[in-house]
């Protein structure tokens, strides 16, 4: 799922209120930097124009540290809003387990950011028991820098090491609630899952061949609020359903990036991938003997 966490790092602090009430029907978190001009040489945000942002919107924000110090900030932060409290992996070296525990106790999320030339095994050993790690692709302190393209193999890398420690789980959506327009019912089922389900992948299964195309759109969206990862559609046991595709394509197309989609059943020949693939797909469950099928006409 893709989402927008704008820096208010430059916005004009003297019209607080009408830019947010912009920004909030676009946005989905906000990201707060604090700099301390030691730890990067720059000053920009406090705690106290975070409680001025928390005054002026109910979405999340993540409250960057760039500190030399965090512990001396993550109180502040945390009585003046923060959802998110995020200090560097390079300031927490001694006392990351005491400081995640910290943040924590104070009823936040954690977070912890890397600058560009700080490898990943520098929180490989707590990286499970954080909910957000930033990377950063600028060196820190100041805006409108060029993008470093090296950090695009560090975001890859990162991202097998969440997937490698993660379990995947299915559930299957209520087609009754949905149908019937319960939407707080469907969210309220899928959120308590994904609420168990903590950093594990949350596939949710949207019986498709079974919707009109209003409620399969109705149905991503759902997953979407709800957090979930992926929204899985059935596609027929053999062969696919023949109106598999069109319902993929228009998963993908109301997904629009905020959620993967994947397809499963009935998928047994490299053309039903390959048009699946072009429909925007994002991942395929194929059967033992199919995929066995598969592998010996490639080869």
């Amino acid at each position: 799922m893709v989402t927008f966490a704008p820096s208010l790092m430059c916005m004009d602090l003297g019209k607080i209120k009408e830019q947010f009430s912009i920004m909030d029907n676009y946005m989905d978190i906000y990201h707060v930097d604090i700099m301390d001009g030691h730890f990067c040489k720059n000053m920009a945000l406090t705690p106290g124009i975070l409680k001025s942002f928390r005054e002026n919107t109910e979405k999340e924000m993540d409250v960057h540290l760039m500190t030399t110090n965090p512990a001396d900030w993550i109180e502040m932060c945390a009585q003046a809003g923060a959802t998110y409290i995020s200090p560097h992996a390079e300031t927490i070296n001694t006392d990351a387990f005491r400081t995640m525990q910290l943040i924590q106790n104070l009823g936040c999320k954690c977070g912890v950011v890397l600058n560009p030339a700080t490898p990943l095994s520098y929180v490989e050993s707590y990286l499970e028991y954080i909910d957000m790690l930033t990377i950063m692709t600028v060196d820190i302190g100041f805006a409108g820098q060029k993008f470093i393209e090296q950090m695009y193999e560090k975001i890859r890398q990162a991202k097998e090491l969440r997937e490698a420690g993660c379990k995947e789980l299915d559930m299957v959506m209520n087609l009754t609630a949905l149908r019937s327009h319960e939407d707080n019912y469907v969210l309220e089922d899928i959120g308590a899952v994904r609420e168990a389900a903590g950093k594990d992948i949350l596939k949710v299964i949207i019986e498709a061949p079974q919707l009109t195309e209003e409620e399969i759109r109705r149905a991503v969206n759902l997953c979407i609020r709800a957090g979930a990862d992926y929204a899985k559609t059935s596609t027929g046991w053999y062969p696919a359903h023949p109106s598999a595709l069109s319902q993929v394509q228009i998963m993908t197309d109301e997904a629009k990036g905020r959620i993967k989609i994947k397809a499963a059943g009935g998928i047994r020949t490299l053309e039903t991938i390959h048009a699946m693939e072009k429909a925007g797909c994002d991942r395929f469950g194929i059967g033992l003997s199919s995929a066995l099928k598969l592998f010996t006409d490639l080869s």
